[in-house]
């Protein structure tokens, strides 16, 4: 999922925890499937290759847990 910009609602601003405040920020949210390798390994993987691939871009990772079982 990812949001791009801002919204349209100042409700979903309101709810939003990320702090978008302009055009040019957005929030990705990846998921991954059950019994993935190490979150941490994606993490380290995408913190090495993302600033070389968009320069000049800042990145921030949350791990978000899930509440809901299988």
């Amino acid at each position: 999922m990812s949001n791009i910009g801002l919204s349209v609602s100042g409700i979903n601003m309101a709810y939003n925890n990320s702090g978008t405040i302009g055009v040019g920020d957005a929030d990705i949210l990846i998921s991954l499937k059950p019994n993935h390798a190490p979150t941490d390994d994606y993490i380290k993987t995408m913190r090495a290759k993302l600033p070389q691939q968009f320069p000049g871009t800042s990145f921030a990772f949350f791990r978000l847990i899930s509440s809901a079982r299988s």
